[in-house]
């Protein structure tokens, strides 16, 4: 059996960044009509309310 040319590899990765590009593009649109946010709202909402960060008694305007 004959090892995977570069021109195979390549297609394979650009095959595999578009399915993930796609899942990306999917759940934002699920986020959006379900919720009304978008990905980096909902990063930042999960990062404020960190239930860790709750109970050490930092407050988001105060974390490093």
């Amino acid at each position: 059996m004959a090892a995977p040319s570069r021109t195979d590899i390549s297609d394979d990765v650009l095959i595999a960044l578009r399915r993930l590009i796609r899942a990306i593009d999917l759940h934002s649109r699920y986020l959006s009509k379900h919720f009304g946010l978008t990905g980096p709202q909902l990063i930042i909402l999960r990062d404020w309310y960190d239930p860790v960060k709750c109970l050490r008694g930092r407050s988001p305007s105060r974390s490093a």
